[in-house]
C-alpha cells in the first residue's frame, strides 16, 4: 500500500502508534463541526461577516453550500472518532489485527484530509482576493491541526497532507490568477514544512517507546 505503516519488529510498536492517534480528547466532538461551520458562515451570504465593508468581505457563498462544507467534515470526522472509540473498546494485541486498524485509520485519516480539501472548492468565491487569503489561512490552520493529532504515525500524517493539500492546491491552480498560482505554490511548500517537522517528532516518539518497550522487557526478564 502506498500509505503502509513501516512494520516494526516488535508489535508493541506498532500499537504505541495507534494508542496516540485514537487518544483524542473528547471535546473534539464539539470543536471540529463548530470550527467548521464557523468558517462556512464567515463566506456565507448569511451576513455573519457584511460586505459593506470591503476589508472584511470574506464571501458571499451561498448558505446551502456553505452549510455543506461542516456537514461533510462532521461527517468524515465522527467516523474517524467513532473508529477510534471502537479499537479504544477492543485494544487489539494480536499483530493481525493491528494491522487490521492501521488500515482503517488511515482510511479515515484520508477520509478527514479529503473532507477538509473541499474546503477552498465549496467556499470559494471568484474573484474576491480576500476570500482566497481567508482560504489559504484556513487550510495552513488545518493542515497544523491535523499535523498536531497525527504525530504517532508517518502513514497517518502523510494521508492527512496529501488530500488537503492536492485540493487546495487545484483550486487556486484552477483560479488561474497570478496571485492564486503563488497560493497553490506556497500550499505544497508549507505542507512539506509541516513533514520535515512532524517527522522528527514522529521518530523521537517511535525511539522512546522501543527504548521503553527495552526497559520493560529486561524488567521481566529479571
Amino acid at each position: 500500500m502506498p500509505f503502509a505503516i513501516r512494520r516494526d519488529a516488535d508489535p508493541r510498536v506498532l500499537k504505541s502508534q495507534l494508542d496516540v492517534i485514537a487518544a483524542i480528547d473528547r471535546s473534539a466532538w464539539i470543536v471540529t463541526p463548530v470550527w467548521a461551520l464557523i468558517l462556512g458562515l464567515m463566506v456565507s451570504d448569511a451576513g455573519l461577516v457584511t460586505s459593506n465593508a470591503a476589508f472584511f468581505a470574506l464571501g458571499d457563498v451561498p448558505l446551502g453550500q456553505a452549510l455543506l462544507f461542516p456537514a461533510l467534515v462532521t461527517l468524515a470526522s465522527f467516523i474517524a472518532y467513532g473508529l477510534y472509540a471502537l479499537y479504544q473498546r477492543e485494544t487489539p494485541q494480536a499483530p493481525a489485527r493491528l494491522a487490521v486498524w492501521s488500515r482503517r485509520f488511515q482510511a479515515a485519516q484520508i477520509g478527514v484530509s479529503t473532507a477538509w480539501g473541499l474546503l477552498p472548492w465549496l467556499l470559494w468565491e471568484p474573484g474576491n482576493v480576500a476570500n482566497h487569503l481567508f482560504l489559504l489561512l484556513a487550510v495552513a490552520t488545518t493542515m497544523a491541526s491535523l499535523l498536531v493529532s497525527r504525530l504517532g504515525s508517518m502513514t497517518l500524517l502523510i494521508g492527512g497532507m496529501i488530500p488537503i493539500v492536492v485540493m487546495t492546491s487545484a483550486r487556486f491552480l484552477v483560479a488561474g490568477g497570478a496571485l492564486d498560482a503563488i497560493f497553490a505554490v506556497l500550499t505544497p511548500i508549507y505542507g512539506f514544512h509541516l513533514y520535515i517537522d512532524g517527522r522528527r517528532f514522529i521518530r523521537a516518539l517511535q525511539e522512546d517507546v522501543r527504548l521503553r518497550l527495552k526497559v520493560e522487557d529486561m524488567a521481566a526478564a529479571l
